[in-house]
């Protein structure tokens, strides 16, 4: 089972400041009550600079889960439609993790457990963040359905 972020932030600590950090599931409007719930943020990490960001997904399940119809979206600076969505791939093993960073993470233990790297994840405190499945939010980071964007 690869190492757990939460040990990577404690290393990552000591090169780069922590802005903000939130464990899931997180609970947040229209969020779906159906099985994909097995599947939800547990990490957030977020840096003085967007090139450090990442996020964590946890299969709380008995079963691996593909990712194939899984989309990551950002809603920046409070909008109500999405800037960013990520199309994911791969499959989470059951009681696992799944890292997503970006490509040019200066974190070499980011980098390293990455298991998705990506040029636009970008997001800062004022962004929520949702997981969806098939167009239904499966977990969200933030409120996207009121965008106020500075009450996160």
């Amino acid at each position: 089972m690869k190492l757990r972020l939460l040990s990577v932030f404690a290393i990552i600590l000591t090169s780069a400041s922590l802005a903000s950090c939130t464990e899931g599931p997180v609970s947040s409007p229209s969020v779906s009550s159906t099985e994909e719930n097995n599947l939800f943020f547990s990490k957030y990490f977020e840096s003085g600079s967007v090139s450090n960001n990442c996020l964590e997904l946890y299969n709380n399940s008995d079963n691996d889960i593909s990712l194939k119809n899984y989309i990551i979206s950002i809603y920046q600076n409070g909008s109500k439609v999405s800037d960013i969505d990520i199309e994911l791939d791969g499959i989470i093993k059951s009681k696992d993790y799944f890292v997503i960073s970006t490509n040019s993470s200066s974190v070499d233990l980011i980098n390293e457990k990455a298991d998705l790297k990506l040029d636009n994840l970008l997001f800062n405190g004022d962004d929520a963040i949702v997981l969806k499945k098939g167009g239904q939010v499966v977990d969200a980071l933030g409120d996207y359905l009121n965008g106020s964007g500075s009450e996160f």
